[in-house]
């Protein structure tokens, strides 16, 4: 989760990997689960994905949490039978739960 959030992990003295890149330290142990730490520099577009992931996660629950909010009103028509929006600390509890 650390990785996919940007802020990365570390790997002994020195070696910080994240999606946007990596430094390393000292050599580490020749360990077949150490091979998968990427070289140093920068990601490659790949890598670069995984900041995108979290900005989309949010957008996307934005986008469910207004539309259900305020039923009827996202198509710019007020729709007749649709539900009343939902009150400020409803829509606000939602968002900090999708958070």
């Amino acid at each position: 989760a650390a990785y996919a959030l940007g802020t990365g992990f570390q790997v002994g003295t020195g070696t910080l990997v994240t999606p946007l890149a990596a430094t390393s330290g000292p050599a580490l142990p020749p360990f077949p689960l150490l091979a998968a730490v990427p070289p140093d520099g920068s990601g490659t577009p790949l890598t670069w994905a995984c900041a995108a992931i979290p900005v989309v996660a949010g957008i996307t629950a934005g986008w469910f949490t207004g539309r259900a909010a305020a039923p009827g009103r996202s198509s710019g028509t007020d729709a007749e039978g649709a539900p009343p929006p939902w009150s400020a600390s409803v829509t606000a509890a939602t968002a900090a739960l999708a958070a």
